[in-house]
């Protein structure tokens, strides 16, 4: 049997994180959270995630600005946008900042962990 993948969800809306993180954990998934860049850079500094589901709208540091900041950091860490304020043009910058993919809110369970599960196919 694989090992359950270590996903790492940061996202400013305490209870949408904490639903989806839940509903993740029900099909098998590791989930840790991060309310900001800031908190998730801390963790993938002691803990190694396979992805990384990262809010685009946030305080601070924005979720392209923190995709950089991650892949510097964990260079070939899966990290998809998931956002629900997003444009073509955010699309494309999160794409150029190294988004293995850009999805929108409300997002299905299904295509959350499928979009996942290819990004750590690839």
């Amino acid at each position: 049997m694989n090992e359950p993948l270590n996903i790492l969800l940061v996202d400013d809306e305490p209870g949408f994180a904490d639903v989806l993180a839940k509903r993740l954990a029900r099909r098998g998934l590791f989930v840790a959270t991060a309310r900001d860049g800031g908190e998730a850079l801390e963790l993938v500094q002691s803990v190694q995630f396979d992805a990384a589901v990262v809010d685009l709208l946030m305080p601070g540091v924005d979720g392209v600005q923190l995709c950089k900041a991650l892949h510097r950091e964990r260079p070939g860490l899966a990290v998809i946008i998931l956002t629900g304020h997003g444009s073509v043009q955010e699309a494309l910058r999160a794409h150029e900042a190294g988004a293995f993919e850009f999805l929108f809110k409300p997002v299905a369970l299904e295509l959350l962990e499928e979009t996942i599960r290819r990004a750590l196919d690839r």
